[in-house]
């Protein structure tokens, strides 16, 4: 059976809560969080990541930010520990609305594997401008699939790193077996480009 693929992304909900800003000093290193390569040399300790009052108030197992990072709960966590992907996990504390930090463990989920596979000549984008070979703005995302390796369940667009995409099998098993609140999972061919 040929596996199909969908986009990670995050919901707009507007009750759901939300990560707006990043605690000082951390803005130099984010980046690398975003381009698939290992952190554990870097990474801080005790990070507190703080949840904008302004905003939503349901705490759900990813936590939707505007820092392209993937902010998981224990349950999430374990389901992406099962997937034959690369991760690494770094312990964040969360502060709540009312400023207090939360009990309920959560982890920054760094995902190593990167696949290019982008059909250039159906996919529409432009070559990103400050990175060559990169690409970016998408209107049409178009995946050579004969490039993706059939065990794969998780990997990062080679041409596009921040773009974290899932096989069908494994979107099934955090969405529809463990009911997972937060991700949102957006098939290739219909992202738009935004969301990730």
């Amino acid at each position: 059976m040929n596996k199909d693929y969908w986009v990670w992304m995050y919901s707009t909900n507007e009750d759901t809560a939300i990560v707006t800003h990043l605690p000082e000093g951390f803005s130099s290193m984010k980046w690398k969080l975003c381009k698939g390569v290992s952190c554990k040399d870097w990474f801080p300790e005790n990070l507190v990541l703080e949840l904008n009052p302004q905003r939503g108030k349901i705490i759900t197992d990813a936590i939707h930010n505007l820092l392209g990072l993937h902010i998981v709960n224990e349950k999430l966590k374990s389901i992406l520990e099962t997937s034959n992907a690369e991760w690494e996990f770094f312990p964040v504390m969360i502060k709540n609305h009312k400023g207090k930090i939360m009990k309920e463990p959560y982890y920054i989920a760094n995902l190593l594997g990167k696949i290019f596979c982008v059909d250039r000549e159906k996919s529409i984008c432009e070559e990103d401008s400050f990175e060559e070979g990169q690409l970016d703005l998408y209107d049409k995302l178009v995946l050579d699939q004969s490039k993706i390796p059939e065990s794969v369940d998780f990997f990062r667009l080679g041409e596009t790193p921040r773009v974290v995409i899932a096989s069908d099998s494994i979107t099934d098993k955090i969405i529809v077996d463990n009911g997972c609140k937060g991700p949102f999972f957006s098939h290739y061919e219909d992202w738009d480009g935004f969301g990730v």
